[in-house]
């Protein structure tokens, strides 16, 4: 019972700021109205509707600019080959391959073991 007066409460309180809100905003339209009626009328003359004159097109510019020519870029320095810099691709040096080669054998003895208890 008590819930269905709750929602009867916040209904009523719904429509009753619904009509609040109808009842401002017709009394704002009426006063703009009102000021509308009220305010002189702007006179109407013969040139209301006339375009306005088009602007003067600029003169093209120069389309390529004179340029200087450009100083020829000095070569590249040569980089020393791959196998000498391990830093480059690190994952590819020899503690790395050790590791791989280590995981690989911890995974194989895991696997000979899960084989050898399904015999």
């Amino acid at each position: 019972m008590g819930i269905l007066l709750w929602v009867g409460f916040l209904l009523a309180l719904a429509v009753l700021f619904g009509v609040i809100w109808v009842v401002g905003h017709t009394i704002i339209g009426i006063v703009s109205l009102v000021g509308l009626a009220t305010r002189p009328k702007a006179v109407a003359g013969p040139n209301r509707n006339v375009r306005p004159a088009p602007r003067p097109v600029a003169p093209p510019r120069n389309a390529t600019p004179a340029r200087k020519p450009h100083a020829p870029k000095p070569p590249a320095p040569k980089l020393p080959a791959p196998e000498l810099t391990p830093d480059i691709m690190p994952k590819w040096n020899a503690a790395h391959r050790r590791y791989v080669d280590r995981d690989l054998a911890d995974w194989q003895e895991q696997f000979d073991a899960l084989n050898r208890r399904n015999l």
